[in-house]
């Protein structure tokens, strides 16, 4: 089995690594800590020369809990424990200087300026960091949950974090186009667990387990991964994103309509109260930003890396309201190609009887047959973000009308402006560039 990406500690590595296994990826209802134990990866660069030695399954969960814990967000530093990362301090070098944890006991660190977006000032209204320390007798831990210091107190053996990894990596035993996605893009936009300042949840298992059906034609096959190339990946990919956006709103819809679940639907004004992909699933329906939230959440848990964007407000007025909706990262289907960010919306009340005919949104179609991507929306008085999780490499942070958008900067951002500006604001029908 093949499966991409790259990664060093201390940096990004602009590569991807192959992956072999001699054991079944289908392990649904199985313990997270039984996960493909007999993997091993191989790091790749983009050019497609292998490393000369290859990494273990844990070796790979190392990896993945460093960066999550290196790009930690503020919001998650006081329950860190409890979502399951291990007990120590978060970099500093985007908190600040003085924002560096304090060993329990002492007054909580406040955000004081500088850090790693761009120096925005964080004061005494910023987001506070509370308290996680490294103890002397409690060495680091590694990814393994059974090696956490408090694994035998209630929901600290697993949290988030242990199913997180366990399914970030199933993903790419289950579906080839995680091959030809680099292991930075895929670090970045689908290992996270959360998009933005949702509550957090442990969604992922029930993503990945309720789309295994509709996307069954698209799994792994010793018969199909011979015949596999980059451009078939990218195809599938391409064709996964549409049939999820068709199906996901009846596969996690309610009760019982003759026959059939009534799907999830949009319902305005339901942000932040109904926003995480289990709420939204509970209540049947969201806002934009939850619906977004959802879907994105959904093609993370299969391995197709997706992230929110969006305008805090139409022309900056925010009585005119905002709107939010998902970004993929599509591969180049040509070797050594750069990858695109393609844009679509998400397409609720999908009902299960039609999903086979339904016009759900897909990244195929033309850019401005969205409602929103006309030129006298984007005309470059609005403004348009995208999430990251990167923060050290993140060029701004992502504003949320939801939120205090002067004091709350505790999500990532890119600003994405002059693409909408130019896509949708164009006098010309642009490329999907």
């Amino acid at each position: 089995m093949a499966i991409l990406g790259g990664f060093v500690t201390g940096g990004f590595l602009a590569a991807s690594f192959s992956f072999s296994s001699s054991s079944s990826s289908s392990v649904i209802g199985s313990s997270v800590d039984s996960a493909a134990a007999a993997s091993r990866y191989r790091w790749i660069d983009e050019s497609g020369e292998s490393a000369s030695s290859q990494e273990t399954t844990d070796e790979a969960r190392a990896a993945i809990l460093d960066y999550l814990l290196d790009n930690i967000p503020p919001y998650d530093v006081p329950i860190a424990q409890t979502l399951g990362f291990p007990p120590r301090r978060p970099s500093p070098s985007w908190y600040g200087d003085e924002a560096i944890p304090e060993p329990p006991g002492e007054d909580r660190a406040t955000n004081s300026g500088g850090g790693g977006l761009e120096g925005r000032g964080r004061g005494d209204d910023a987001v506070r960091i509370a308290t996680i320390v490294s103890s002397p007798a409690v060495p680091p831990v590694g990814p393994s949950s059974s090696s956490h210091p408090n694994s035998k107190v209630d929901g600290l053996s697993d949290g988030i974090l242990n199913s997180t990894m366990h399914y970030s990596l199933l993903a790419r035993d289950t579906y080839p186009w995680t091959d030809v996605v680099p292991w930075p893009i895929y670090m970045e936009y689908v290992v996270p667990y959360a998009v933005v300042n949702e509550p957090r949840v442990d969604h992922r298992p029930l993503l990945y387990d309720k789309l295994r059906d509709p996307l069954r034609k698209y799994e792994r096959s010793p018969q199909d991964d011979a015949r596999k190339t980059r451009a078939s990946n990218v195809d599938d990919m391409r064709g996964a994103v549409k049939l999820i956006n068709a199906h996901l709103w009846s596969l996690l819809g309610k009760g019982d309509r003759g026959g059939y679940s009534q799907p999830i639907e949009f319902r305005a004004g339901e942000t932040p109260r109904i926003y995480d992909p289990m709420s939204v699933v509970a209540y049947g329906h969201s806002s934009c930003t939850g619906l977004a939230v959802l879907l994105i959440a959904a093609l993370r848990a299969v391995g197709i890396p997706a992230r929110m964007a969006g305008t805090p407000a139409w022309h900056g007025n925010e009585e005119e309201g905002n709107h939010s909706w998902v970004e993929v990262y599509v591969p180049s289907p040509d070797d050594g190609g750069e990858g695109e960010w393609i844009f679509l919306e998400p397409s609720p009340g999908i009902k299960e009887s039609d999903t086979e005919t339904a016009n759900s949104d897909d990244l195929d179609r033309d850019p401005r047959s969205r409602w929103f991507c006309i030129p006298e929306r984007m005309d470059g008085t609005t403004k348009v973000y995208a999430t990251r999780f990167a923060r050290s490499i993140a060029s701004t942070h992502y504003p949320m009308a939801w939120s205090d958008q002067e004091t709350d900067v505790g999500v990532p951002g890119e600003d994405r402006t002059a693409y909408y500006t130019s896509v949708c604001g164009g006098s010309t029908p642009p490329s999907l560039v």
